[in-house]
């Protein structure tokens, strides 16, 4: 279950309140600075303006109007509020222009043009096209400001809320690929170490063991956010030897898998999707033109993992899943960005697969 996002631990309602006071200290020094050259003494009748302006409709705007419209996408009713704010900033500038003009004292001579443009035909001409491209960029300026910081922290919590469902997600869809590692092979196994118990086959108690580890590294180690690497090939590789127990001989089974010199780490379960995937869709399915390759190597920190099978598809196709499939998929995309290539290629007569993984990345 996804918890509240707490601004990384640090904002709590202390800190928020320090920090709303110096953005409002910055934003009024801003706004000086920005007057001061050309209203002169006059400037802080306009800082003044600008503030009420940001100060009315900040609040509403980022807990109201980025919640419950823009972020939900009804655009509608926030471009109103949008249309809204400009009308209200105009309507302050013009008053503020009329305080100027009437009550203090003569302004700078640049500032008197910028007052004579805006009082001289009434409040109605500052709605004109020919107003707009004039005073859009001014209001712009004033809003936009306090806007950005309240944006980019609603846009990092999304971010933040949306990569922790989608790891919940996978941890639940992981939780239920452990039940999908093939029950029917787990069944059939057991079958075939059960009659290699009643004939007395001298590899039977090495087969039990097999199993046991693979059950033990399926309930516990896989629990884990991330597990050795040579774990996962050992899971692998008793995989590998209790589907030979069950086939026999009747079919090419390739195994190359190199034992990693370093303790590398990977994620649970990453590998054996494809592993099973090639039975299934190989042997499984049909003997007939069935063969498996599988090879491990490393090489510079970079694991390449290649798994080859032959298919019939003239035999019945077997059960749609690929849960277990798309589950690493999307597993890769999340913990390997920048730094996996995975290809696929279903052929007519094969099914083949490749990943790179850099090892270092995770």
């Amino acid at each position: 279950m996804v918890r509240d996002f707490n601004w990384f631990g640090w904002y709590t309602p202390k800190v928020r309140v320090i920090c709303h006071v110096m953005f409002w200290f910055f934003l009024t020094l801003l706004y000086y600075l920005n007057y001061v050259r050309l209203a002169g003494s006059h400037s802080w009748l306009y800082v003044f303006k600008d503030l009420f302006a940001t100060s009315t409709l900040f609040y509403f705007t980022t807990s109201f109007v980025v919640n419950h419209w823009l972020l939900k996408r009804k655009y509608i009713p926030t471009l109103l509020w949008i249309i809204f704010t400009y009308l209200w900033w105009l309507t302050l500038t013009y008053v503020a222009c009329w305080i100027d003009v009437n009550f203090l004292p003569e302004a700078p001579e640049y500032w008197q043009r910028y007052l004579a443009l805006v009082l001289d035909g009434g409040l109605l001409s500052l709605l004109s096209p020919g107003s707009l491209p004039i005073f859009i960029l001014d209001y712009i300026y004033v809003i936009s400001f306090p806007l950005w910081p309240r944006l980019m922290k609603r846009m990092i919590e999304q971010s933040y809320l949306t990569t922790k469902l989608e790891r919940d997600k996978l941890a639940m869809e992981l939780n239920f690929l452990k039940t999908q590692i093939s029950p029917h092979f787990l069944f059939n196994t057991l079958t075939n170490i059960y009659q290699m118990v009643r004939l007395g086959e001298p590899h039977a108690p090495t087969a039990i063991m097999q199993l046991a580890d693979m059950m033990r590294y399926i309930l516990y180690k896989s629990k884990q956010s991330t597990i050795p690497l040579n774990q996962e090939t050992k899971f692998i590789q008793d995989y590998i030897q209790l589907v030979r127990i069950r086939y026999k001989t009747d079919f090419p089974l390739h195994c190359n898998i190199k034992e990693p010199d370093e303790p590398y780490q990977i994620l649970p379960l990453l590998l054996i999707p494809y592993v099973e995937n090639a039975f299934k869709h190989g042997p499984d399915r049909s003997l007939r033109n069935a063969w498996v390759s599988i090879a491990l190597t490393i090489e510079n920190d970079v694991l390449v993992f290649i798994v080859e099978n032959g298919v019939n598809k003239l035999s019945p196709e077997p059960e749609k899943g690929g849960a277990g499939l798309e589950n690493v998929r999307r597993r890769l995309e999340l913990h390997y960005p920048e730094t996996h290539k995975l290809n696929i290629q279903d052929n007519s007569d094969s099914f083949h697969v490749s990943l790179t993984l850099n090892l270092k990345s995770l």
